[in-house]
Order: structure tokens, then C-alpha cells, then sequence
């Protein structure tokens, strides 16, 4: 036996380890620092998977925003798109708060790439009520629409709102014991207004939207849409 650089004991018939111990490098911090000696292979494969995970990171974020720069917010020109969603109706006076499968096809123009303009077909569905032994009710509402667009892009990602007009036909319709057969329809040119958030990749913008839609005597009608657009 003999005593160590540390003073630890040692037998003499066995190899030294090349690795310093941890009661070494508390002991004598600055050595193993100056020598560039390894502190050890698991600590040494614990940095390199960290380095590893890092980079992955990186190159998958600047991936993603290489995808995005193409067709970053704040583009100008024509593009074209579609929507589907949901359409609310409501009319308290009734007791009537439906809702039904809608959607939409538009089209736009980015003058600056901040303002521009929209405008297409929607379909609201055709929302309806069961009353029970007294009937049921049906309204049915489509029509064209076109908007002033206002957006502020942010890198790849868009908020927009926009404001406009709808020219609509309503079409309702109420039968049953208690209603006997009654409809009626109507067409009106009303206000309408939206926000949403786009997201750009490459020439492509994953959209979601609300527009709310001021339809002469139905208290709301609002839809609540997701869709896509492509930009020439």
C-alpha cells in the first residue's frame, strides 16, 4: 500500500485509472482543467447530445422559416381561397339558436401589404329547429360578399380584420301542427365584419376567421370558419 497524490491509499499492485475521480476534481479543480484530461466518457456523451439536440433545434426552426419566407405576411398581389365552417343563427323572439355547416370561396388583391380587398360566395347552411308536436323551422341564407382588408404582418404569421358588405337571400320556413305551413324570403344588401390570423407557407396561407353579419330581422348570424388561400 501507498499513499496517493491525495493522500488516499492505494494498493501498489494495481493500475491507476487514467480518469480523475470526483473527490480529485473537488480537491484539485484547476489540474484537471489545465491538463485537458477527460472528466469522463459519460459526461463527455452528455454534451454531445445536448451540441446534438441544440443543432436539430436550429435547423428545424430555420427549416420552418425558410418555408414561411416566400409567402411572408406583408405580400401584395392576387390570390384565391376557400373556407368551411360553422354558421350560428339566432332570433330570441322565437327562442331559435342553431347552427349548421357553411362555407365559402373568395377571392383578393393585396394592393399594399397591408390593405387590400376580398370578396366571393358564402353559404350559411341551413340552420333549423325541431319545436316538437308544434313543428319546425328552417332558414336557409346564402350570398355574396366583398371587404376593405386591413393586415398586420408579422414575419410568416398575419392578423388581418376586414369590413364590407353581404347581399343575402333568406329563405325560411315554418311548419307543423302548431305553425300550420308558413315561408317567406328575402334578399338585402347588409354590413358585415371579420378578424382572423393567416399563417404563410411557401405561396400557401393557413387562415381562421370570424365574420359577423348584420341580416335585417334575425337578431346574429356569425360564422366561425378555417381555410386555405394561394398566392400568385
Amino acid at each position: 500500500m501507498y499513499r496517493g497524490e491525495y493522500g488516499e491509499q492505494k494498493d501498489a499492485g494495481t493500475e491507476q485509472s487514467v480518469l480523475p475521480t470526483v473527490d480529485n476534481i473537488r480537491r484539485a479543480p484547476g489540474k484537471y482543467a489545465r491538463s485537458g484530461q477527460r472528466i469522463g466518457p459519460s459526461i463527455r456523451l452528455h454534451r454531445e447530445f445536448a451540441m446534438l439536440f441544440k443543432s436539430s433545434i436550429v435547423a428545424a426552426f430555420a427549416t420552418l422559416v425558410a418555408m414561411a419566407t416566400p409567402a411572408h405576411a406583408g405580400d401584395t398581389g392576387l390570390y384565391i381561397g376557400g373556407s368551411a365552417g360553422q354558421t350560428t343563427v339566432k332570433q330570441d323572439d322565437i327562442d331559435f339558436d342553431e347552427s349548421d355547416t357553411s362555407y365559402k370561396a373568395f377571392v383578393g388583391y393585396m394592393i399594399l401589404p397591408f390593405l387590400g380587398v376580398e370578396g366571393g360566395y358564402v353559404n350559411f347552411g341551413g340552420p333549423n329547429k325541431s319545436y316538437g308536436s308544434l313543428g319546425s323551422v328552417d332558414i336557409d341564407v346564402d350570398g355574396w360578399e366583398a371587404f376593405v382588408l386591413g393586415a398586420l404582418p408579422l414575419g410568416p404569421v398575419e392578423v388581418f380584420a376586414k369590413v364590407g358588405v353581404l347581399s343575402y337571400d333568406i329563405d325560411a320556413k315554418a311548419q307543423g301542427a302548431g305553425f300550420g305551413s308558413i315561408s317567406g324570403s328575402d334578399s338585402d344588401e347588409v354590413g358585415a365584419a371579420g378578424v382572423g390570423v393567416a399563417f404563410a407557407i411557401d405561396k400557401f396561407k393557413i387562415r381562421g376567421e370570424y365574420t359577423y353579419y348584420d341580416v335585417s330581422d334575425i337578431d346574429d348570424v356569425y360564422m366561425l370558419s378555417a381555410g386555405v388561400s394561394y398566392h400568385f
